[in-house]
């Protein structure tokens, strides 16, 4: 388990073996096998209408830069001058944008670098040049937040997440339900038209365990109808629970933004 400090304290109190979970500052390089990375970002927790953060307040924020190089050495595999040889994904949990990305993070009595600088730097770690997926959450404010990163990193797709995890006035909760909502770009009038005039694609689910491959011909979406059984979804699309509108529409977006 990797995690902050404090939480790494919890679970260890709970019964986890002190052995079992690793605390995190920002900029550690977690090596998952010969091909596959993690950098870790020290980011920043979103933010409402008004409000600043130099990362004093609320939960300690990372996002999670990773790379799968799809031809490791000693590899033989031959590529078509289109393909993707180094995959890469960065997830943010945030709706954090302005200031509040280009000013250094404070936690523990220590500062740290800008969530835009800390980023750069796992960027330049790895020897990337663009994002190819930027996985954003959570489900608002991300117009804020984007304005700066998909510029700044040459993000070359959208894939929310972090969102439809309300109930709504249809039904309480419930995966087995499906999504209560569609996700609707004219919920985030801003970010659609942002993402529009950059040419940057969105790619979200219409249902609970929607799936994608990734590899290095690009993303894609697979049939995932097991998983989905498993919960009574159908194969495709929204259901067996009626969708109603949206409960935050109208509220994931400030007027500043």
């Amino acid at each position: 388990m990797y995690a902050p400090a404090r939480v790494c304290t919890r679970v260890v109190a709970a019964g986890l073996p002190a052995s079992r979970c690793i605390p995190l500052d920002g900029g550690e390089t977690i090596q998952l096998s010969d091909a596959a990375k993690v950098h870790v970002v020290r980011w920043v927790h979103s933010v409402d209408c008004g409000e600043f953060s130099n990362g004093t307040g609320g939960p300690e924020t990372f996002g999670f830069l990773f790379t799968v190089n799809t031809m490791p050495p000693g590899s033989q595999a031959v590529f078509n001058p289109g393909d993707i040889k180094v995959l890469n994904w960065y997830v943010s949990d945030s709706g954090a944008g302005g200031p509040d990305l280009t000013t250094p993070r404070v936690a523990n009595g220590r500062t740290y670098g800008s969530p835009m600088e800390n980023l750069a730097a796992a960027m330049q770690a790895a020897g990337l040049e663009k994002l190819e997926i930027w996985q954003g959450g959570p489900e608002s404010r991300m117009v804020y937040q984007a304005r700066q990163v998909v510029p700044a990193f040459n993000v070359q797709i959208f894939m929310p997440h972090h969102l439809n995890a309300r109930a709504n006035a249809q039904s309480r909760f419930s995966l087995e339900y499906g999504m209560h909502y569609p996700y609707s770009l004219d919920d985030q009038p801003k970010l659609r038209d942002f993402l529009a005039a950059a040419g940057v694609p969105q790619v979200f689910p219409t249902n609970y365990w929607d799936a994608w491959t990734y590899d290095r011909h690009g993303i894609r979406t697979i049939a995932n109808v097991e998983q989905k059984a498993v919960y009574g979804l159908p194969p495709t699309g929204p259901g067996p629970g009626v969708q109603g509108p949206n409960p935050r529409a109208g509220e994931l977006e400030c007027p500043s933004d």
